[in-house]
């Protein structure tokens, strides 16, 4: 048996998870991380989001903190409003001060502002609003100064269709009054790739870290520069190392115009240099990282004793018991996708969500768990799951009663809002993930 004692553990090790943790590290308190695996942050896009849509009214927040007047009528049980103790004023104000403390490993990869949100061309060819966005996303930010951009998909990987896309998204640009920035497709091969019937894009990124391949690369974007002439070439998001981004420069110099990347499904370079960024936080401030499964607590008089697991130190080696002993709790486990809720169905077809570490109490929306429109601009319920928490970020019942008065949580856990059709899954993690750990402190 392995036994860990720490001051604060954290379940999770995603963004909600490590922003708790740096921000608990930073101010001296002893900090340990156990997780599953690497969770869903490595899936993202790597824009961090703030706000910008309110499902409920389908308007567009700009700037972010523009929508909050929306929330406090349409959902007061939103996560920043619950950060806020319900008062608008007070959430943008934790939210300043999240972002003010983002490790600097996370500032130097993005750029943007809580000012302002950006609209960014996607690999869907969709315009996407975000506050910050890795700096090889930033030639896909369309500004509203005439451009030609070249929407340039790699043979074999599917991951972005620069036909569909852009054709989608000339259509949006013209709905936007924008029909002057023109987007055109084009395709480029890499040599040794050629032929594969199905590309991924870690294959790419490895490739493209040979030198002879990536020159070749090079002189394919090169001739394509030449023959059409744009102000900007984006590709898919392929640059996952630092020394492919460092390299977008050298082919910048060699096109004469701007080099970039656009927001693409998973596994992109952008969610993987995120993932790449959090494991630098916790290498950097010293906090340590545990893999285990099968997590449950024990508990004593309303207070969490220690958490149980299973832990691996190699694979296929033998399971060893793991116990971790601490004062405080920070439950980031992430929701549906990242298993922190699973969903169990029975023989009639009954459905119950259960959230998988403490068994806590869980929000569920009224109605049809989802629709039929995977694109529905007011969101889907499912996407709603979650625990309800205090201003406190403790998970509390639904009469509001904390469930167990040293556990915190932060992150897609928590319920009662819709990350990915609100665009502000991202600010919810920094955001509730730095008022879990300022609870904590105020408490030492």
């Amino acid at each position: 048996m392995i036994k860990v004692e720490t001051e604060v553990l954290v379940i999770g090790r995603g963004m909600a998870g490590v922003m708790a943790a740096s921000t608990l590290a930073k101010n001296g308190v002893d900090v340990t991380i156990v997780a599953k695996s690497y969770g869903t942050t490595a899936l993202s896009s790597g824009c961090l989001d703030i706000l910008g849509y309110i499902p409920e009214v389908q308007g567009v927040a700009q700037p972010p903190f523009s929508g909050f007047k929306y929330l406090v009528v349409s959902n007061r049980n939103h996560p920043y409003l619950i950060a806020g103790e319900g008062d608008p004023k007070k959430a943008e104000d934790i939210i300043r001060e999240a972002f003010d403390s983002l490790p600097e490993q996370i500032k130097n990869l993005h750029v943007g502002s809580v000012e302002n949100n950006s609209w960014v061309l996607t690999s869907f060819g969709t315009l996407r609003p975000t506050a910050f966005v890795q700096k090889p996303l930033e030639p896909a930010i369309i500004t509203g100064e005439k451009e030609s951009i070249l929407l340039t998909g790699i043979k074999g990987l599917f991951e972005l269709n620069p036909v569909f896309a852009s054709s989608i998204a000339m259509k949006d640009l013209k709905s936007r009054s924008l029909g002057y920035v023109k987007v055109k497709p084009a395709y480029v091969s890499i040599r040794s790739l050629e032929g594969a019937q199905y590309l991924a894009i870690p294959l790419v990124s490895t490739v493209l870290e040979e030198d002879e391949e990536f020159d070749e690369f090079k002189k394919e974007l090169v001739k394509l520069a030449k023959r059409e002439n744009p102000d900007t070439i984006l590709l898919p998001s392929i640059f996952s190392t630092p020394n492919l981004v460092e390299k977008m420069k050298e082919l910048e110099d060699a096109c004469k115009c701007r080099i970039g990347e656009v927001p693409t499904p998973p596994e992109s370079a952008s969610g993987l240099r995120l993932q790449r960024a959090l494991n630098n936080v916790c290498s950097t401030l010293g906090i340590k990282v545990f893999h285990a499964t099968d997590l449950k607590p024990e508990v004593e008089n309303g207070i969490v004793k220690r958490i149980v697991g299973t832990r691996r130190t190699l694979l296929f080696t033998e399971a060893r018991k793991i116990v971790f002993e601490a004062e405080k709790y920070v439950l980031a486990t992430g929701d549906l996708i990242g298993e922190g809720i699973t969903c169990d169905v029975d023989e009639e077809l009954n459905v119950a969500f259960r959230e998988t570490v403490f068994d806590l109490p869980l929000y569920i929306p009224e109605g049809p768990i989802a629709t039929t429109d995977p694109f529905n601009p007011a969101g889907q319920n499912f996407s709603k799951i979650g625990i309800n928490v205090n201003s406190e970020m403790q998970p509390v019942d639904s009469a509001g009663r904390v469930v167990y008065e040293n556990l915190f949580a932060a992150g897609s856990i928590i319920g009662h809002y819709d990350y990915n059709a609100e665009k502000c899954g991202m600010g919810v993690a920094i955001t509730t993930g730095y008022k879990a750990a300022k609870s904590i402190l105020s408490r030492r």
